[in-house]
């Protein structure tokens, strides 16, 4: 399904969290060596939260304090600070520019993203960006590419990230973890899901087969958003 656009949705409850989580997961894995990144539905990567899309639904503002009480000593939190030096202070960074700021020249990124106007967006954001790392951003289905680009020098990392608009998507991302464990035992991964009232959120987290850790944070009454919360599963060595 091609209709979901992450800028509707930028810098939300949900996104502070696991945004929060993918830094010091990031920073803690740049201390073992040369890294591989990938994400298999990277988005935009960076997003003006001005833009018409993320104004209609208002999530960005609605966790507008949220974003300012990160701890000052919180890496996300310096790399928004770079970014807003950079681009303007309405800007936040996603993901794979999270990624990009926290490695180096050693390191690699593969970005997949299959809808066509978060396409160009990822793309023209990147061309423009002070990249350090190689970043390489395929127009292609992220559980079909991936597995070309996993490193066999580096430690390789792995962000998924559905919309999870379909509910299929849910087994489909278990199975596609279990694959890929197949092919790299020591592949780290940190896979984002909803916590909704339905539960539907176990299709994924019951169908791994491996272990793993989750980090999950309750919106509360802080929120109007559709989900209870925001979930994360971690498998690997790596902790956030």
């Amino acid at each position: 399904m091609l209709s979901y656009q992450h800028i509707y949705h930028a810098a939300n409850f949900a996104d502070i969290h696991k945004h929060k989580c993918l830094a010091k997961w990031l920073q803690n894995a740049t201390q073992t060596g040369k890294i591989c990144y990938l994400e298999t539905h990277a988005g935009r990567g960076l997003y003006n939260l001005l833009a018409p899309e993320a104004l209609k639904t208002g999530e960005a503002q609605e966790a507008k304090n949220e974003l300012e009480n990160i701890n000052e000593t919180h890496i996300l939190k310096k790399i928004i600070q770079d970014i807003r030096r950079h681009y303007g202070e309405d800007f936040y960074p996603g993901s794979a520019f999270i990624a990009a700021a926290l490695l180096g020249e050693q390191d690699e990124i593969h970005l997949c993203e299959l809808h066509p106007k978060e396409y160009a967006a990822l793309e023209e954001n990147f061309l423009f960006s002070t990249k350090k790392p190689q970043v390489d951003i395929y127009k292609k289905d992220g559980f079909s590419e991936i597995l070309k680009h996993l490193s066999k020098h580096k430690t390789n990392l792995l962000f998924i990230d559905p919309s999870y608009e379909i509910k299929s998507e849910y087994e489909q991302t278990a199975n596609f973890i279990n694959t890929l464990l197949q092919k790299d035992k020591n592949l780290q991964i940190m896979v984002w899901y909803p916590l909704l009232s339905n539960e539907i959120h176990h299709n994924l987290l019951d169908n791994i087969k491996h272990p793993f850790e989750k980090d999950e944070y309750i919106f509360g009454d802080k929120s109007k958003l559709r989900s209870l919360g925001s979930g994360l599963a971690l498998i690997g060595n790596f902790k956030v």
